[in-house]
């Protein structure tokens, strides 16, 4: 891949038979026991690329076996993790659907106001994409409690809603949450919003 460090290794022995490569990386799998081996280098070294999120990948033909080690030049970018948070399990189901496809999203479906604070005090996402009217916890508390508590300040929220210009969407705006997206929305919105935030 592009950006990766790429070492090759290449002998010119014998070759690896096609019954024993895919065992090569095991541990303690080896065919030269009698000789000292301890089946353990290869196993130990796929241990360590695979920790520095490589890979490594074999060949071998009569006369040739290639070893080829992919390390990346940086951390590659983890999942983001985002908490939908509404009432209606359509809407829920139906972001999630859509955001799965959009992206490198771990996404976690919440139906009530409580069971979200809850969570928030559990695991702390990179965007909350959150429903104003709920039965029992609103979207302006669950705002409240983000603003209030200092290790919950870097939560991003979008504000999904079907009254735009209702007092609970003011009074999340005067709370510095000013990305809302109005129901019915499209995906692209949705997409773009997501994105943008």
């Amino acid at each position: 891949p592009s950006g990766d460090i790429m070492i090759c290794v290449q002998d010119e022995g014998p070759g690896i038979p096609d019954e024993v490569l895919p065992h090569i990386m095991d541990p303690f799998f080896t065919t030269k026991r009698d000789m000292g081996g301890t089946g353990l280098g290869l196993a130990v070294s796929s241990n360590i690329i695979n920790e520095h999120a490589g890979k490594i990948k074999v060949s071998s033909k009569p006369g040739v076996s290639l070893f080829e080690v992919f390390l990346p030049t940086r951390e590659k970018s983890r999942s983001k993790k985002i908490f939908v948070v509404d009432d209606d399990r359509s809407t829920r189901d139906l972001i999630q659907s859509a955001l799965s496809r959009f992206g490198d999203f771990s996404i976690q479906k919440i139906s009530t106001g409580t069971e979200a604070s809850v969570k928030l005090g559990m695991e702390k996402p990179d965007l909350v994409i959150l429903d104003m009217v709920m039965p029992d916890m609103n979207g302006v508390e669950i705002c409240r409690l983000i603003r209030t508590r200092p290790e919950l300040s870097g939560i991003k929220v979008m504000i999904i809603t079907g009254y735009p210009g209702s007092q609970k969407v003011a009074e999340a705006l005067d709370l510095g949450f000013t990305h809302i997206l109005s129901k019915p929305f499209n995906l692209s919105e949705l997409f773009e919003a997501t994105d943008r935030i």
